[in-house]
């Protein structure tokens, strides 16, 4: 598969440089709208169309798969296409990754902001993780990786493997595995050896508790920055926010800064913290990209990834579209939060307190005025997503 020659000839009329959204999911429409909002043009990489790829603010190419050898060699087509360097905004870790084992051959057409190699161990592997966090004084959950697990860990326990590996979600079915029997665990953790299990004492406390630092760095130094915290996650325990609230948090700034500043961070981040019962700030995980909500920053006055495409060209973007303003704005997620709802409200969680985490000043994860392409793909979505739950529950009926 390559570029058609509609394509080439539309990549031939770009009078600035161009911006290369690849996952043209819900975090792929964010960045796309985030920067064509403001004249930037958008080019969307997906085999397939997804919700980016409708969008009025993106021209969709269509590209290999994200995992096909022939992706790369797509990007360099693009490049060779293009009258200047454009900007990579790669939205999965492993195609992070990716660029950045090809970083020599894609510098020749873009404006990279990745993370070295060591920088992306570091953060990733999380054994690496836990000694940097460490090294710089940000707290993490009690932890332990390899060998007999101490008498005394704490219980609950969540295990997740140290490095992401697809086949452990294949074999379990998630991607983090909770325990409360030390048996049981112990069990589990002589099984999964092979996956370099980390075993972390479980962080008690609702949604609410989670907190995100996101940013866009340049060699170590923050370009723009954001905090919020999700308010609904669905799954529950380890899902994707629901809903989720923007509010400056001045020590999630400085744990999450002190972290990416310490590995020379470049690029978009998520730090996400959990705070604990005592109310220490606790690091859970890095993701070296965007993540699902990054809508929220912008619309909170942050818009990081114009800030990382102004400054690799050299530009400043004025302050008033890099500092975060609104404060108790919200995002919401409609589909994940109907499911999330109905799962609280069949909990028997209060319907006050549970219908009152979707409402007030709020912007749509999807939909946008003015841009209502992605409806298209949206709504099937929903009414999938409503067989689906309904499907289930009745599989799992049982008369009282």
């Amino acid at each position: 598969m390559g570029l058609t020659a509609g394509d080439r000839a539309w990549l031939a009329t770009q009078r600035l440089p161009l911006a290369l959204v690849f996952n043209a999911h819900g975090n792929g429409l964010g960045i796309t709208r985030s920067l064509g909002t403001y004249g930037i043009p958008v080019a969307v990489l997906s085999p397939h169309r997804d919700l980016a790829t409708e969008s009025r603010y993106g021209r969709w190419l269509q590209s290999p798969g994200y995992s096909s050898a022939h992706f790369i060699p797509f990007l360099e087509q693009i490049g060779e296409a293009l009258p200047q360097p454009g900007v990579l905004y790669p939205l999965q870790d492993h195609l992070v990754e990716l660029c950045v084992i090809h970083r020599q051959s894609l510098s020749r057409y873009y404006h990279l902001s990745l993370p070295t190699h060591r920088t992306l161990k570091a953060l990733a592997d999380k054994g690496e993780l836990l000694t940097t966090a460490q090294a710089v004084g940000v707290d993490t959950p009690t932890s332990w990786i390899g060998g007999p697990l101490p008498a005394d860990f704490p219980l609950p326990a969540i295990v997740k493997p140290l490095a992401q590996r697809p086949e452990f979600k294949a074999r379990y079915g998630q991607t983090v595995l909770r325990f409360s029997r030390r048996r049981e665990l112990e069990a589990k953790l002589e099984q999964m050896e092979p996956f370099r299990p980390l075993t972390q004492a479980f962080i008690p406390g609702d949604e609410a508790r989670l907190w995100t630092y996101g940013a866009a760095f340049l060699k170590g130094l923050p370009l723009a920055e954001y905090t919020g915290r999700k308010l609904i996650q669905y799954p529950p325990g380890a899902g994707d926010a629901a809903v989720a609230e923007s509010v400056w948090e001045p020590s999630v700034a400085a744990a999450g800064r002190r972290l990416l500043r310490s590995v020379n961070y470049s690029g978009m981040a998520q730090v996400e913290f959990k705070v604990d019962p005592e109310g220490t700030l606790r690091l859970l995980e890095v993701n070296p990209r965007a993540w699902s909500w990054n809508s929220l920053p912008t619309a909170s006055g942050s818009n990081l990834s114009l800030a990382l495409y102004a400054a690799l060209l050299n530009k400043r973007l004025p302050s008033e579209l890099r500092t975060q303003r609104e404060e108790h704005l919200r995002w919401r997620y409609g589909r994940l939060w109907l499911l999330a709802t109905l799962r609280l409200l069949l909990e028997g969680h209060p319907s006050g307190r549970v219908l009152a985490l979707g409402r007030g000043r709020a912007i749509n994860a999807i939909l946008a005025k003015g841009d209502w392409g992605p409806l298209r793909i949206y709504l099937p979505q929903i009414v999938k997503t409503i067989l689906g739950e309904f499907a289930l529950k009745a599989r799992n009926f049982q008369p009282r």
